[in-house]
Parts: structure tokens; C-alpha cells; sequence
């Protein structure tokens, strides 16, 4: 982490750590924190990033892929805002947008929200790239049959695809 900190810090002008609004159990808000990977101050436009977006950074481009962005949420973890596995969290505006389309999305908001979850590990969800009502049915089905045992499961195929991520690098 005090590598990936340096290396934002000598590439990037700005902060070292993004913070944002996000929603988690029971519709509290709370402050996530990851790695700024984008050019400081696009993040408030607001839109999703793509995978050749010219906010992202040098270091980005790099972290990104890896997850490495995403460390600084075991802070969150350590605090209680966050669990290591549960649906991820989203910010604000798009939980407001995607609950407008889907009405039952409310249901995800039962457990905290988590370092990582089923749809990081389902490989027809690919990462990011998943569509919501996918991700969704894949948080609802964690929250129905939520257990140690696939905490653990979920947790180890985590490690396992970040792990292929980093021996084949980032994409270019």
C-alpha cells in the first residue's frame, strides 16, 4: 500500500485517496475510501469509467485492473461500515437511479456492503463489466444463503482471480 501510495503521489497531482458517499446496511451512508486512479477532481462528473477512459492515470491503469484500489477499504472493514464479502457498495445517485428501474433492489441493503462478493467471482459478470439486474440476482442469491462457508469460498476465489490478473498483468 506505501508503494501504490508513492507512486500516485510522484505521477499524479492530488490526493493519494479517493473518498466518496456510499450506501450501505440499512440505507446508512458512509465514507468509502480506495486509491484515486483518475485524474483529480473527474470523478465528480460522475459516470462510470471505461476501460480506455482518459481520466484514468498512469498508476490507474495499473491498480485498476489488479483491485489494488480498492486496499484502503479494509479501513472500512476494520471501522464496521463494511464486510470482507457482501454486494459491493454503490454510490448514492446511481443506488437511487438503479432502484428506480428495479424496486426490490432495497433488499441488498440487509448486510453491510463487501470487499468483494459473488459477482466478483462469476465469470459471466466479468468484474465491472456485469450488467445490474445480473449483479443483483447474484447479491440476492449471496444474501439468501450467506454462511461462513461461502465467505470463505467467495473470499478464496477472490484471491485466486486477482492472483490470474496479476500473473498475466493489465490489460493494454
Amino acid at each position: 500500500m506505501t508503494v501504490t501510495a508513492f507512486a500516485i503521489r510522484s505521477t499524479s497531482p492530488g490526493p493519494v485517496i479517493f473518498r466518496q458517499e456510499r450506501i450501505g446496511k440499512g440505507g446508512q451512508t458512509f465514507v468509502i475510501y480506495k486509491f484515486r486512479s483518475l485524474r483529480a477532481g473527474s470523478e465528480a462528473f460522475g459516470s462510470p469509467t471505461l476501460p480506455d477512459d482518459p481520466r484514468i492515470t498512469r498508476v490507474g491503469r495499473f491498480i485498476r485492473p489488479m483491485h489494488i484500489d480498492e486496499l484502503p477499504q479494509l479501513w472500512n472493514v476494520i471501522i464496521g461500515e463494511m464486510s470482507l464479502v457482501g454486494p459491493r457498495p454503490m454510490s448514492l445517485q446511481r443506488y437511487r437511479d438503479i432502484e428506480e428501474l428495479i424496486p426490490e433492489y432495497r433488499a441488498r441493503l440487509c448486510v453491510k456492503p463487501g470487499l468483494t462478493g459473488m459477482a466478483q467471482i462469476d465469470p459471466s459478470s466479468k468484474w465491472r463489466d456485469a450488467g445490474t439486474k445480473k449483479r443483483f440476482a447474484l447479491d440476492l442469491e449471496y444474501i439468501q444463503k450467506r454462511s461462513l462457508m461461502l465467505d470463505l469460498y467467495i473470499l478464496t476465489e477472490t484471491i485466486l482471480v486477482v492472483a490470474h490478473k496479476v500473473s498475466v498483468g493489465p490489460k493494454r
